[in-house]
């Protein structure tokens, strides 16, 4: 490999910041993914949220932000699974259900949320019969 030396840097590391960035020490991000983690284990969602929130705006551990969006949804759309399971209304898990496909990360969440929003739906009557002429209003010719 060529080296060219301008102003004290070389091409390769100027190149190697331009389309990868510098690596990443794997110690910088250890205590947000083990607080991560450990918010996940205990199942609190609010602290989970409040270290995805921060993995995200970190400028060394951001590369991590979907895989934690992506945990962070599949935790909800398992907790929604279990209250659905036990019969519970909508009302009860829909802000996770939402929570849970914000992001846009996890399609399962996506299909949960459409199939409930779906089942929810009223079919009183129908209004496609309404705007069909009746056959007593239809004249012979």
């Amino acid at each position: 490999m060529v080296r060219l030396r301008i102003g004290g840097l070389s091409i390769v590391v100027a190149l190697g910041a331009l389309l990868g960035g510098l690596p990443v020490r794997a110690d910088a991000c250890e205590p947000l993914i083990e607080r991560f983690n450990r918010a996940i284990d205990s199942g609190d969602e609010t602290a989970a949220q409040t270290v995805a929130d921060q993995i995200a705006t970190d400028a060394q551990c951001g590369r991590l932000q979907v895989s934690s969006q992506r945990r962070l949804a599949a935790f909800r759309l398992q907790s929604v699974h279990h209250l659905m399971a036990r019969g519970r209304p909508v009302v009860d898990f829909e802000r996770l259900l939402v929570a849970a496909d914000r992001p846009a990360v996890l399609w399962q969440a996506s299909a949960t949320l459409g199939e409930v929003r779906f089942g929810a739906r009223r079919f009183g009557k129908q209004p496609w019969r309404s705007i069909a002429p009746s056959r007593s209003s239809r004249t012979k010719r």
